[in-house]
């Protein structure tokens, strides 16, 4: 897959808030009835992403990066090396329930 269509899937998806800090994330995850989690680029690491999500008591914020040639992972020293962002929330069992109020999504809905 592609850079654009990687760019593409994930601003498709209705969890994907890209331009929220983490303490408006942990505002979002704690507020909505159910959403246990959204994605949304890292505000100190560019080219990062993060999933966030409320624990019940906190707001945890995990950083993926990307590289081209492995996928997604967490830090070097990681075995966890992933095909795409659906790929770790689909094999994430705490990642169930999203915040899907994305602000982009509804781009990709109306082509």
């Amino acid at each position: 897959m592609g850079f654009f269509d990687r760019v593409r899937n994930v601003a498709s998806k209705p969890w994907f808030h890209p331009w929220l800090s983490a303490s408006e994330a942990d505002g979002k995850t704690s507020m909505v009835p159910n959403a246990q989690f959204l994605v949304r680029f890292s505000t100190r690491s560019l080219g990062c992403f993060c999933i966030s999500r409320f624990d019940g008591l906190n707001g945890l914020h995990h950083l993926y990066r990307y590289d081209q040639h492995n996928g997604f992972f967490i830090d070097v020293d990681s075995d966890g090396v992933f095909e795409s962002l659906d790929a770790i929330i689909a094999l994430n069992p705490v990642l169930r329930m999203p915040c899907t109020d994305s602000p982009v999504s509804w781009i990709y809905q109306q082509l």
